[in-house]
């Protein structure tokens, strides 16, 4: 059951941060969503990518849903949306009643389009979007792989002489203001990182529910160039209930079948290639 999280503080992300508000060059393709009874305009510069959204939200219709009982119950609310991508979940989570919305984006191509879906849809005024990455540390990272699927799948790169500006969560969300209602973060490789510098914010209760995209282990390999990707997964859980979070992990897509042994005792950290979305509240 959602919880109600007090109201929240206004936000002052880092003074190195600044909202982007450019538009695109091209006008955009727009495609029609209907996101569990919201009908949302999403701004695309290639044809022929009705299909990925519509995948997206059959898999992780419960992430929608979990988003949408959460901004209901919070007048308030303020939602962070960590690897906005097409801003799909930062524009249902205003047209739902979201308050505040901070979405953070590190593809510039991407952000020129969300601004269009924003206006478009006649959330402009809700949503402060950002062009950054969020990781551990701050740094300047680089992207790979942003030409494939209009983003979808571009991971970030530390280290190589980037240009984007990578954060951690508390340079957007500092543990002194008030109470997030849903943070949500789908990264693609670098999703555990990106949940480790939000800890200060999961210790101070300062965020009610957190939907994270959760493996599989061989992308976080990939990504972080970490030699136990898998056992860092099963820390993050094992953190997140020590800090007295309910924890669920739900299979959006299943990369082989899951054996009962992966499902009952995740504890288990023999090589594996799962992915689902771990779900935590309050």
């Amino acid at each position: 059951q959602p919880r109600a999280p007090s109201p929240s503080s206004q936000i002052y992300p880092s003074q190195a941060l600044k909202p982007w508000t450019t538009t695109p060059t091209r006008t955009p393709i727009w495609l029609s969503q209907n996101v569990i009874g919201e009908k949302i305009e999403v701004a695309t510069f290639q044809a022929g990518f009705h299909g990925l959204f519509i995948g997206h939200l059959r898999r992780e219709a419960d992430a929608y849903r979990v988003l949408s009982a959460a901004v209901k119950m919070a007048p308030k609310s303020l939602v962070l949306d960590v690897g906005a991508n097409h801003g799909l979940f930062s524009l249902f989570a205003a047209k739902q009643g979201a308050e505040k919305v901070i979405a953070v984006e590190p593809q510039a191509k991407l952000c020129s389009y969300i601004v269009s879906a924003l206006q478009r849809n006649g959330v402009g005024g809700k949503v402060t979007l950002y062009n950054a990455a969020v990781i551990e540390e701050r740094m300047k990272i680089r992207m790979r792989d942003a030409e494939i699927a209009e983003g979808a799948v571009a991971t970030v790169v530390k280290g190589m002489g980037g240009n984007i500006q990578g954060v951690p969560v508390t340079e957007l969300a500092p543990p002194s203001v008030g109470d997030i209602s849903y943070l949500k973060i789908d990264v693609e490789g670098f999703d555990l990182p990106a949940i480790r510098s939000s800890y200060p914010l999961l210790e101070a209760k300062k965020v009610a529910h957190t939907v994270i995209e959760f493996g599989p282990p061989q992308r976080w390999k990939m990504a972080t160039q970490s030699k136990r990707s898998s056992e860092e997964g099963v820390e993050v859980l094992e953190r997140a209930k020590k800090m007295g979070y309910e924890v669920r992990l739900m299979h959006s897509q299943v990369w082989g079948p899951w054996s009962k042994k992966q499902w009952a005792g995740l504890s288990d950290t023999k090589a594996r290639e799962w992915q689902g979305i771990m779900f935590m509240s309050m």
